[in-house]
């Protein structure tokens, strides 16, 4: 019986990593969290070397699940790592003599920035925190199965998710002030 529900965990593993394949980031996300989670306890993969496959598949689900993650969050037009629950320090302008009049393009792009209500706020940030987490949960399995390709590609994944966010921070960086505990630590 439990060699049967660790083939359906691995089943589910590669139906997560199909439906990335087609954009379908929801459905993917819902079948890793799953797979993952019934991995733990009784049904859990290993120990290394027996079921090394198994291992793999999970690393891939919660890599996949990372990145859907973060296609809902890029959604929001949102960045990776950065805590939405902590309030933006706002800027004081300069008052000018001049007057000017404000750029079209720069009032279409404030336009466009929805202000998001707490309750979405702490939604997206979990997202953000769990994204990191399925992260972490794939290094740790690739890093248990000796499996140090994997793992550089996990740190690959990491990278590439929150490249905007170094980025961003570069051009402004206070808004290294509002990053994720989860963020700080997993560097």
């Amino acid at each position: 019986a439990i060699q049967k529900a660790k083939r359906i965990i691995a089943l589910m593993c590669q139906c997560g990593l199909e439906a990335k394949r087609t954009d379908e980031g929801p459905f993917a996300v819902q079948v890793c969290s799953k797979a993952i989670s019934y991995s733990e306890g009784e049904l859990r993969v290993g120990p290394w070397p027996t079921e090394v496959e198994s291992a793999l598949l999970l690393t891939q689900a919660a890599y996949t699940k990372a990145q859907c993650l973060s296609w809902e969050i890029e959604d929001q037009g949102l960045l990776n790592g950065i805590d939405e629950e902590i309030e933006e320090e706002k800027e004081e302008e300069e008052p000018t003599d001049e007057l000017i009049p404000p750029d079209p393009e720069e009032l279409e792009e404030q336009e466009e920035i929805k202000e998001l209500t707490p309750e979405e706020k702490a939604e997206i940030s979990e997202k953000k925190r769990e994204m990191i987490r399925s992260l972490l949960y794939g290094l740790e399995l690739s890093h248990q199965f000796g499996q140090h390709w994997m793992m550089s590609n996990g740190l690959v994944h990491f990278w590439n998710l929150h490249l905007d966010t170094v980025a961003t921070s570069h051009d402004n960086p206070k808004l290294l002030k509002r990053a994720l505990q989860e963020y700080r630590d997993a560097q």
